[in-house]
């Protein structure tokens, strides 16, 4: 894996774009709770979810 020469922040914005599909934009946060569906998904990947907590109260 190559070094890498920036550091990401809180609030910084990340954004993938592939030609003919669109851009993907993730903006980072230390809220590490916002992450807790993911953790339940990994240890539980069966089990049915009522909902989905997206950050800054954005919907799909």
């Amino acid at each position: 894996m190559p070094t890498l020469d920036f550091t990401l922040h809180t609030h910084d914005l990340v954004e993938t774009s592939i030609d003919g599909v669109g851009t993907m934009r993730n903006p980072l946060t230390d809220d590490r709770t916002a992450l807790d569906w993911l953790a339940e998904a990994i240890d539980r990947p069966l089990a049915p979810r009522t909902h989905r907590a997206y950050a800054h109260g954005e919907q799909p």
